[in-house]
């Protein structure tokens, strides 16, 4: 884990409206968590309609709409009250295909987590060392210094290269993994009575 520089904030997230605050936010089609996007930059919604032709639950996901530019989602989820832990859990699954193997093209992605929307902590990168086709995975509690506050922003970032990025990505934020488990959650726990944070 290792801050990162800050990126351009739009000056409209801070105001733009978001749903009441909550303590859980869990999502089994990333389209739901659409209501607190602050940032969309080239992503697009994908759906692979085939496997519904096959019988299987459609998939959908977000990925980038042009090669070799990192495209990045930005949310803003609110408690309405400071935390004392935050657990996430979201998988950006990356691939790379060659000849034969019925796609084109390689992707990367990387999670990362700020209590302001400003200074980010890089939970896991794939995009900087080139890891191309690496699962990335964010699991399990926030480091400290992201918990205390009352909001938490996530950020996912995407990079193609090579790629169609027509029916499908191969970076992709959002899709089923594992059937019948959220693609997207958190959920945050109250300061035990008498517990005090920054």
């Amino acid at each position: 884990i290792r801050k990162v520089a800050a990126p351009r904030l739009f000056a409209d997230a801070l105001s733009k409206p978001l749903p009441p605050p909550a303590l859980t936010y869990d999502y089994h089609d990333v389209r739901q968590a659409a209501p607190h996007l602050v940032d969309v930059t080239n992503m697009k919604v994908y759906r692979e309609e085939w496997w519904a032709k096959m019988g299987m639950p459609e998939l959908t996901y977000w990925g980038p709409e042009e090669n070799d530019t990192v495209g990045q989602l930005i949310y803003r989820f609110r408690f309405g009250q400071p935390v004392a832990q935050i657990l996430l859990e979201t998988v950006c699954a990356c691939h790379i295909f060659g000849d034969g193997q019925g796609g084109q093209g390689r992707g990367a992605a990387a999670v990362d987590a700020s209590r302001n929307g400003s200074d980010w902590t890089t939970l896991s990168d794939g995009i900087e060392p080139r890891q191309w086709g690496v699962y990335i995975r964010a699991h399990g509690a926030l480091p400290p210094q992201l918990v205390g506050g009352s909001e938490i922003w996530i950020r996912v970032r995407c990079l193609t290269h090579d790629c169609p990025n027509d029916s499908y990505s191969t970076a992709q934020f959002g899709r089923q993994v594992h059937r019948g488990e959220p693609v997207f959650s958190l959920v945050a726990q109250r300061p035990a009575v008498g517990e005090a944070h920054a």
